[in-house]
């Protein structure tokens, strides 16, 4: 069961971006309420980034709930990118071809960075132009 989860909110001018962070089994039903809990709360076109070191798959089952988050940001407009997979949980989303639908990354500056920088931020970012004189 998912004991226990923190959700940090990275500044961003395009759109929510959140990194969670959910600690215990991933499992179907009742076991992972937390965690979709955690998902439905989130905003429209959230880029959601989920740090998985901490979380086991006990007999699989919990690959659904992942999957329902998946969609669930997905349909809302988002996006959503794992990292820090454990062997267990990686073996898994490759047995069932599933390592081509999520994005994961090694860790969380990758997993943050694959957005991109947000819309307009080359131009703010930009010195301004020298004035001929």
């Amino acid at each position: 069961m998912i004991s226990k989860i923190t959700i940090e909110s990275a500044p961003s001018l395009d759109a929510p971006l959140i990194i969670m962070r959910p600690v215990g089994e991933m499992a179907r039903g009742e076991g992972s309420k937390m965690f979709r809990n955690a998902v439905s709360r989130q905003k429209p076109r959230t880029r959601l980034v989920v740090d998985m070191s901490h979380v086991s798959f006990g007999d699989g089952n919990g690959i659904e709930e992942l999957i329902n988050a998946f969609v669930e940001v997905r349909s809302n407009g988002g996006d959503l990118k794992l990292f820090g997979l454990q062997e267990q949980a990686k073996a898994l989303l490759e047995t069932t071809n599933l390592h081509l639908v999520f994005d994961v990354y090694d860790g969380e500056d990758n997993a943050v960075a694959s957005f991109g920088p947000p819309r307009g931020a080359l131009f703010r970012n930009a010195s301004p132009a020298a004035t001929p004189v």
